[in-house]
């Protein structure tokens, strides 16, 4: 008989180990000592224990290593089976060290370009279901490489010629992360591919691909490296909403994620920030949100104020008297009324383009604002863009009056963003 000491120095394994593996019925001793507990080993176990060496040392679990001891006959395919799961995630971990090289090296950067014209042609990417956490990104992401080359084929066999790089796009714009793409209410994914084309190809094309003119148009993107997933969507939306833009605003209605090699490029249109043409860019507002729109344009008005602030878009909320904002300013202590009074001691002007014919633009904070409110929406869950996600965007800009008023009243977003989810249930928007 061989000491736990002697069989641990023969087998190259811990004493540590093989009181783990005693204990997880994986390598038992020949003999226990009943009033000492000393374990003493056979020769003839050196074999098992080598061979529990041999396969832990490919990371298997002990579970699996129990298993393919116990069955031989089965032991190649559970390794064969291991082997797989070892390199989807050395796949997984080469795929993250090249994320994190790229990221360390050269920070992503938004970028503004201008998109050409072009012919397009479009399908609908068939659903994938959703997870627990909402999303799948993977699943997303694989979808729409598989319909990408469908549809490449496709307008090949059709005569015509891809011109450029793919791009995917939501049919309601913005993503909402948290009903998941198998949702009834999700907006669908479709794949756009640029391609140059005659009539007759065109034609040829089957029913369920669309073909289009895209417009030409100067947006903002950013390029995200790697795999696509929630953090780094919203990584991708940060920076395009904190970009400076004077007297426009991003349209996040009107988001395309082209396709590239090497990672996922985010771009959305830029577009005049005329209060006019706010409820045209940003179609989910609730009536309530448009009254507020309507009230701060009027506040501007009778200030002679060349743009239309974040001050006034407080007022307008303020004014409007009936919205979940105003129970969110409650809930966080602070009174309607003071915010007004606030408001009315600051006369300075935002800075936004030069006055419209008709009424005066939005400030560049007031777009950003907006813009802000979009994204806190799609974040919350919410179909719809109301006061509460106004009041979020004009918390979280430090450049405009509001923000700083509010903040000077004690307003936090983080808490706002709290107080909202626990209140948006049952209120009407």
């Amino acid at each position: 008989m061989l000491s736990i000491s002697e069989f641990s120095a023969l087998c190259r394994l811990t004493p540590q180990a093989l009181r783990f593996y005693h204990a997880e019925g994986l390598l038992v001793p020949a003999a226990v000592d009943e009033r000492t507990g000393y374990r003493s080993y056979e020769l003839r176990q050196v074999e098992r224990a080598m061979l529990i060496a041999v396969l832990r040392g490919t990371e298997m679990s002990v579970a699996l290593v129990r298993q393919a001891v116990d069955e031989p006959d089965a032991a190649a395919g559970l390794l064969e089976q291991h082997v797989t799961e070892v390199r989807r995630r050395r796949r997984l971990q080469d795929e993250a060290i090249g994320d994190a090289h790229a990221f360390l090296t050269s920070w992503p950067e938004v970028r503004t370009v201008h998109a050409p014209a072009t012919t397009a042609v479009s399908a609908t990417v068939p659903g994938v279901a959703s997870g627990d956490d909402g999303y799948e990104w993977a699943e997303a992401d694989a979808a729409c490489a598989g319909a990408v080359a469908d549809l490449v084929r496709t307008v090949t066999a059709c005569g015509a010629v891809v011109s450029g790089t793919p791009w995917r796009s939501w049919s309601m714009g913005v993503p909402d992360l948290h009903t998941g793409t198998g949702s009834p209410d999700w907006p669908r994914l479709r794949v756009t591919v640029p391609v140059t084309a005659g009539e007759e190809s065109l034609a040829a094309l089957p029913d369920d691909v669309e073909a289009w003119v895209f417009e030409a148009r100067d947006e903002l993107s950013v390029l995200i490296p790697g795999r696509g997933s929630t953090a780094k969507f919203g990584t991708a939306l940060s920076r395009l909403l904190a970009h400076p833009l004077e007297g426009a605003v991003a349209d996040l209605s009107r988001m395309r994620q082209v396709l590239h090699p090497d990672g996922v490029e985010t771009a959305v249109a830029i577009v005049a920030a005329a209060p006019g043409e706010v409820e045209r860019e940003f179609p989910r507002l609730t009536g309530r949100a448009r009254t507020v729109l309507g009230l701060a344009v009027d506040q501007a008005r009778a200030a002679s104020s060349p743009t239309v602030g974040t001050g006034h878009l407080l007022g307008g909320i303020i004014g409007e008297g009936a919205n979940l904002a105003l129970a969110v300013l409650r809930a966080a202590g602070i009174d309607p009324e003071q915010v007004r009074r606030e408001l009315a001691e600051r006369t300075e002007t935002e800075p936004g383009d030069s006055p419209g014919t008709t009424s005066p633009p939005l400030s560049t904070a007031a777009a950003r604002a907006f813009a802000s409110a979009e994204t806190e929406a799609a974040a919350l869950g919410s179909t719809y863009v109301g006061c509460e996600h106004l009041l979020l965007g004009l918390l979280g800009d430090t450049a405009g009056a509001a923000g700083q008023v509010l903040r000077a009243l004690g307003a936090e977003v983080s808490s706002a963003r709290r107080t909202l989810t626990a209140a948006v249930t049952g209120h009407r928007p």
